[in-house]
């Protein structure tokens, strides 16, 4: 949508179709995605403010002209396709209209979002792998993996390196007089976008923070061919690029795939032992195993069924509150299924590993000796692997009893239809 906007300000051939390819590449990325919405003002006020070829930025007749025809043809895609969508997802009301829209979010909250920020934003640019987390345990003062100051320098200079970068940029683009026009694209572009993140989603996953980037582009091509600008700041972006190039090559390239060799012992156990419809119960998302297969794409075993894993926490700001109802109904779901359920030993450890992914304190809701006390009082009636492995919940009368008791029915006719 940008490329087209600049193509239909500088050129005068051919400017009202890339005034419609511009619209309909904007609502193209809202159908893809809705949070994109908070990307498109940025887009239209540089229909307004962009220099033209000859280096003017007059806002006359013609530019308005410009500017209206895009917005124009941006709205009337954009009902297209959401029409269009909306009638193959059944809406019929503005309520489940809004039910709709805000699905898009998977219903991924999060408590404490500004403490979450400066992780998410940063790993829109740089692989933070466990540094978040490790950054966590220091805030939260995690009793089983004590952090010091030293051990989350890893995370703290990319976090620094972002913000230094961010603030230096809008700094210099104010500071000249030239380049202030730039100013405006970026507040459209920064601001809708971090308020979407921040109070509306969840600031955590890098995602979030995509629809900003048209805003930043611009930014950052204006600064660099501005021959007057401070070279200390062209170096800043310079060292920029090639940290985050260096830190992403190094995890993309090794890190993640030894990941998932380490994962694949664990991955067969489930593989060989979960009948199907059966289900395995893993600590959370931060498990290596629910990422295996985007770690292992071409894996001949990576397909849709393959991995029927559950995480006892999950992402869903109301899973917090229900994890025990969860898992037994999950449990319960996979026996009437004709399946068995799998528990990971993690569940049942006296105290998790630091390389567990769990922090403790992180959610007031859920504690280590919670999850281990209703996990380990299952009966069980086989062990899968030698250590890091699983163990069968048995089907026995007292386990049917127990997970009954902690699964209500209407609770149970939730997961089912939500899963």
């Amino acid at each position: 949508g940008l490329w087209f906007v600049v193509k239909a300000v500088q050129e005068e051939r051919g400017r009202t179709l890339n005034e419609v390819l511009a619209g309909c590449a904007l609502a193209l990325g809202c159908a893809l995605w809705f949070p994109y919405f908070f990307g498109i003002p940025a887009v239209l006020i540089a229909a307004l403010v962009l220099p033209a070829s000859t280096g003017a930025r007059r806002l006359d007749r013609e530019r308005l002209s410009l500017f209206t025809s895009v917005v124009g043809s941006t709205i009337f895609f954009g009902f297209a396709f959401f029409a269009m969508g909306a009638a193959l997802a059944h809406v019929g009301s503005f309520v489940q209209l809004r039910e709709w829209i805000l699905s898009s979010g998977h219903g991924m909250q999060s408590h404490q979002r500004l403490l979450r920020f400066p992780t998410g934003i940063t790993r829109t640019f740089f692989y933070l792998g466990d540094e978040g987390m490790v950054i966590k345990r220091f805030v939260f003062h995690d009793p089983y993996a004590p952090v010091s100051w030293w051990t989350i320098v890893g995370g703290l200079w990319k976090i620094g390196l972002v913000f230094l970068t961010f603030a230096s940029l809008i700094a210099v683009l104010a500071y000249r007089r030239g380049s202030r026009w730039t100013i405006a694209i970026i507040l459209f572009a920064t601001v809708p976008t971090l308020f979407f993140a921040v109070f509306i989603f969840e600031p955590s996953s890098a995602e979030r923070y995509l629809p900003m980037f048209a805003g930043l582009v611009i930014a950052v091509c204006v600064l660099l061919r501005d021959q007057a600008a401070p070279r200390p700041v062209a170096w800043l972006l310079t060292l920029f690029v090639t940290a985050m190039a260096a830190v992403n090559l190094a995890a993309y390239a090794g890190k993640l795939p030894s990941e998932a060799r380490r994962s694949s012992d664990r991955f067969a156990l489930i593989h060989s032992h979960v009948r199907s419809g059966g289900v395995a119960i893993v600590l959370s998302v931060s498990d290596p195993l629910t990422g295996y297969f985007e770690k292992s794409p071409f894996d001949p075993r990576n397909q849709a069924t393959a991995l029927p894993l559950y995480q006892a926490i999950g992402v869903h700001a109301h899973e917090f509150n229900s994890w025990k109802a969860d898992s037994a109904c999950r449990i319960l779901q996979a026996w009437q299924a004709g399946g068995d359920a799998l528990l990971s030993d993690r569940l049942i450890a006296r105290t998790p590993k630091p390389d567990w992914g769990w922090v403790e304190n992180d959610d007031p809701n859920v504690h280590w000796a919670d999850l281990r006390r209703f996990y380990s009082h299952f009966d069980v009636d086989e062990k899968f692997g030698r250590s890091d492995g699983f163990v069968r919940v048995a089907r026995d009368p007292k386990n049917e009893s127990t997970l009954a008791g902690d699964c209500p029915v209407s609770h149970s006719f939730w997961l089912v239809s939500s899963r």
